[in-house]
């Protein structure tokens, strides 16, 4: 639920607020991110399953 809020509290937000060094600069970062977040999330389902 807190990150339902934060969501949709953030998107309020300018972007000049945000911190320019966490920016994604290229597709490749993006991919590699997006691909870990899954690996992590998988692994974390399958962790407590079992």
């Amino acid at each position: 639920m807190s990150l339902i809020s934060d969501l949709w509290l953030g998107l309020g937000i300018k972007p000049e607020v945000y911190d320019n060094r966490s920016k994604v600069k290229t597709k490749a970062g993006y991919i590699l991110f997006v691909v870990l977040a899954v690996l992590i999330t998988i692994s974390t389902v399958v962790w407590a399953i079992l």
